[in-house]
C-alpha cells in the first residue's frame, strides 16, 4: 500500500498542514499554545505562572527541540538564557561569563553532563547546577549530588517543575507577580 493508497482512504476533512501553524516565530507560537491550553501550569495554590525569574542561566543541551522548550519557558519567565550545545561550550562560557544558574544535559556528545559538571565545579564556581535527564531514580540522583549537581530535572520536561525548581536555586532572582 502507498502513501497515495492510504490517503485516498483517509476521510476527507484530515488535513495535516492544516492542523499546524507555519510562521517564523516559534518561540512565540509556543508560549501561545502553552498559555491557551494551559499546558505546564499549576492552579492557584502555588501558581508558577506568577514566579518571574531574575538572572542569567547557562542552558547546556545538545537537542535543538528540548533548547526551544525549556529556553521559551524560561524566557517567558523572565531569565535570560545563554544556550549551548555541549558540555564542553558550557566549561567555556562558565570561565568567560557569570551565571547565576546552570542546567546541564548529562547525555551530550564533545563532552557530557558528568565531565563539564566536574570541570565547572573544579574550577571553582558554585553557582547552582541542575542536572537535566532522562534517567530517572534515587541511584543517578545520588550519582549527580556526588558530581557536583545541586538537583536533578527529569525529561520530559514540565513548565512549572523547570520554573519552580530555577526559582528555587535562584532565590536572589526571584519574585513573585500576582496572576
Amino acid at each position: 500500500m502507498t502513501s497515495a493508497d492510504l490517503q485516498d482512504r483517509l476521510p476527507s476533512v484530515y488535513q495535516p498542514d492544516a492542523l499546524i501553524r507555519k510562521q517564523d516565530n516559534l518561540a512565540d507560537d509556543l508560549q501561545d499554545f502553552l498559555d491557551r491550553y494551559g499546558i505546564g501550569k499549576k492552579k492557584a495554590d502555588g501558581n508558577s505562572a506568577g514566579v518571574r525569574l531574575h538572572g542569567k542561566i547557562l542552558l547546556a543541551e545538545d537537542t535543538q527541540m528540548i533548547q526551544k522548550l525549556m529556553g521559551t519557558f524560561l524566557h517567558a519567565a523572565g531569565a535570560e538564557v545563554m544556550i549551548v550545545e555541549n558540555g564542553a561550550e558550557a566549561v567555556a562560557a562558565t570561565s568567560a561569563e557569570r551565571f547565576d544558574l546552570i542546567l546541564m544535559d548529562i547525555e551530550m556528545p564533545v563532552m557530557d553532563g558528568r565531565e563539564a559538571a566536574a570541570k565547572i565545579r573544579a574550577s571553582g564556581i558554585n553557582v547552582p547546577m541542575l542536572a537535566s535527564t532522562a534517567h530517572e531514580g534515587n541511584s543517578f540522583r545520588d550519582e549527580a549530588l556526588r558530581l557536583g549537581f545541586d538537583d536533578v530535572l527529569t525529561k520530559p520536561v514540565v513548565r512549572h517543575l523547570l520554573i519552580d525548581t530555577c526559582a528555587k536555586y535562584m532565590v536572589q532572582g526571584i519574585d513573585q507577580c500576582p496572576v
